[in-house]
């Protein structure tokens, strides 16, 4: 009986750390003004919700084989035989056809994502690269203004000339800085494991919280990386003219972050709009 219990209880955490948490997770301030915390709080509730459930398996699995739940009355006996046969059995069909469906739905992700780093790769071989803390920049020729990581065996930030152009030095060290930092710390990893779930999940609401602010986060954190190694002045002012170049509002949201994350550690005096004025 004992382990019948033992199982239903992880089995119920897991159910609360995979579905309930993101509920709780996804909403709230706090994440913006600590995008590592919140990033690690998501991961340690979802790899913990799994944990919990592979648990579960393994006692459920353990006392089917060798017994060691022994019936303490008729009823006790025959509810503790039925969740250990149910969960055990049950959960390995269930761990056989997961398998099978991450198989399925990996492969179509990582060919697409291998494929865009590869031609990435060979556009980037065709153009001399600079060696920047560990990493290699290259600016390549186009008319449009981004910036893209590039993850091992590559290793290395792309930058096209039209960036280039519309930023000054320093603004162009920062938007290095920020996908320098996407690949110190495997934010391509990450994002996949999110995009992973939710192709195996499409049904649950967590999986899609879980991808969507994975993808919020590590901009954010990446965004703190470089205010913190070149100022939050030249990181927003890159983030505006960005946004202005590429019309997307989302860069401008960052940009109003850092300013505010700015003023509230400098003195009143020091304040600045940093950022917006050159939008206008």
């Amino acid at each position: 009986m004992a382990v019948a219990v033992t199982v239903l209880a992880c089995i119920g955490a897991s159910l609360v750390l995979i579905v309930g948490a993101p509920f709780v997770l996804a909403h709230g301030r706090w994440r913006f003004r600590f995008p590592r915390l919140a990033l690690a709080s998501w991961y340690t509730a979802f790899l913990g919700g799994i944990a919990a459930a592979a648990l579960g398996l393994v006692n459920s699995m353990a006392a089917v084989a060798f017994s060691r739940d022994a019936p303490t009355g008729p009823m006790g006996g025959w509810f503790a035989s039925t969740v250990l046969v149910v969960v055990g059995w049950g959960g390995l069909v269930a761990v056989g056809g997961l398998v099978a469906l991450v198989t399925t739905r990996f492969e179509p992700l990582a060919a697409t994502d291998r494929a865009l780093h590869q031609q990435m790769a060979l556009v980037a071989a065709c153009h001399p690269s600079t060696r920047v803390r560990g990493v290699d920049v290259t600016v390549v020729p186009f008319d449009r203004a981004f910036a893209m990581s590039i993850p091992a065996p590559s290793n290395r930030v792309l930058v096209t000339t039209a960036l280039e152009r519309a930023l000054t030095a320093v603004e162009l060290a920062a938007v290095v800085e920020h996908e320098r930092t996407h690949l110190r710390q495997h934010h391509g990893v990450i994002a996949q494991l999110a995009q992973l779930n939710r192709a195996c999940t499409p049904g649950l609401a967590g999986a899609r919280y879980l991808e969507r602010t994975t993808r919020m986060l590590v901009e954010l954190i990446a965004d703190d990386a470089a205010a913190r190694r070149l100022g939050a002045v030249h990181t927003a002012n890159a983030l505006v003219k960005m946004a202005h170049l590429a019309e997307d509002e989302s860069l401008t949201l960052r940009a109003r972050r850092l300013v505010d994350a700015s003023n509230r550690h400098a003195p009143s005096r020091r304040r600045s709009p940093l950022a917006v004025r050159v939008q206008g």
